[in-house]
């Protein structure tokens, strides 16, 4: 018999948000959940936009009102760019009004919270409309190291040399 070892790395996640205070605490929290390496911030639209083209992180998570421009505009950019992959995007504002809610959907994000009441849920709890970035556990492990014997292909997507294998827990 033999056994395959993956080689697991961190997720890399870029964080759009103007408060430095908010900021830091998102990075403290989800560096400090292990998996994730925060690999940026930006406290604008622009600067997000440009940042994330050039560092391709698998995770954004944005404020929707910034110092400059907004997050709703951030996500329907990187929605339009052909970027590969495609990062997950996570909406997380105090501004948590169901019209902006809708507009982040049409915009392409993939889940929305709100800071005040939704922060923790955010972080680990996950709910029939949200996916959780402490339970969605991406990993990307190089291409030589994946086996031929994953039983799930839906949870496996190519991603230049590197596979991204997901698994999302729910209750």
């Amino acid at each position: 018999m033999r056994a395959a070892l993956l080689v697991e790395t961190a997720l890399r996640v870029f964080v759009v948000e103007d408060s430095a205070l908010i900021r830091r605490r998102i990075i403290d929290n989800v560096q400090s959940m292990g998996g994730f390496d925060v690999v940026g911030f930006a406290e604008s639209e622009d600067e997000a936009i440009e940042a994330i083209k050039k560092l391709h992180p698998d995770v954004v998570v944005t404020d929707i009102r910034l110092k400059e421009g907004n997050g709703i505009a951030v996500v329907r950019n990187i929605r339009a760019d052909e970027m590969t992959p495609q990062p997950k995007i996570f909406v997380l504002t105090n501004f948590a009004y169901p019209e902006y809610q809708v507009q982040c959907s049409l915009a392409g994000a993939d889940a929305f919270f709100d800071k005040s009441s939704e922060y923790d849920s955010f972080l680990t709890a996950p709910s029939s409309d949200h996916v959780s970035l402490a339970l969605t556990r991406c990993r990307r492990f190089p291409l030589a190291a994946l086996s031929q014997n994953f039983s799930d292909q839906q949870n496996i997507r190519q991603a230049g040399d590197w596979h991204a294998v997901c698994v999302i827990f729910a209750r």
